[in-house]
Parts: structure tokens; sequence; C-alpha cells
């Protein structure tokens, strides 16, 4: 059986992982932004999927689709059929 992290394991790692960074890069000013406005949990809870206990599928359609888009107008736009190496490139 597949176990999957909590939401609270995952805002765990990923704040470890975002300071673990900033110290290893002598960020402290960089840190100490990122955690007041993105990580601190009552701001982690406004934009992270991972607190929703179920990701609406339509929503994540609607994401990926507009991503390709992007893609396709800025830099396909000349390609019919790009070679994968170059789409991967461009990802």
């Amino acid at each position: 059986m597949v176990e999957y992290m909590t939401a609270g394991e995952i805002y765990a790692r990923c704040v470890r992982e975002m300071y673990d960074f900033c110290v290893q890069h002598n960020l402290p000013d960089a840190w100490a932004y990122l955690y007041n406005r993105w990580y601190k949990e009552s701001w982690w809870n406004t934009w992270a999927r991972s607190t929703r206990t179920a990701i609406p599928i339509i929503k994540t359609t609607m994401m990926i689709e507009s991503q390709w888009r992007i893609l396709k107008r800025d830099f396909l736009v000349n390609s019919i059929r790009p070679r994968l190496d170059y789409l991967v490139w461009i990802i």
C-alpha cells in the first residue's frame, strides 16, 4: 500500500527544505521574507494545495491547459511538430 504524507508533514518538509537552502546559501533576509510572506502557517493555508483534503480535478486540468496554451503561443508558434528535446528544453 502506498503511504502518502499528510498536509502537516508536507508543510514541515517544505519549510525545512527552504530554510536549509537559505542557510546553505547564506540568505537570512530571503528566509525572513519567505517565511513571513509564504511559509508562515496562516499564509501557507491560503496558497498551498496540500492543505485541501481533495484536489479539484477541474481546476488542475484548467491550470495545465493554460500552461500548454502559453507554451504553444510563445514558444511553439512556428513549430508544427517540434522535436522532443526541444520541448523538454522549453519546459
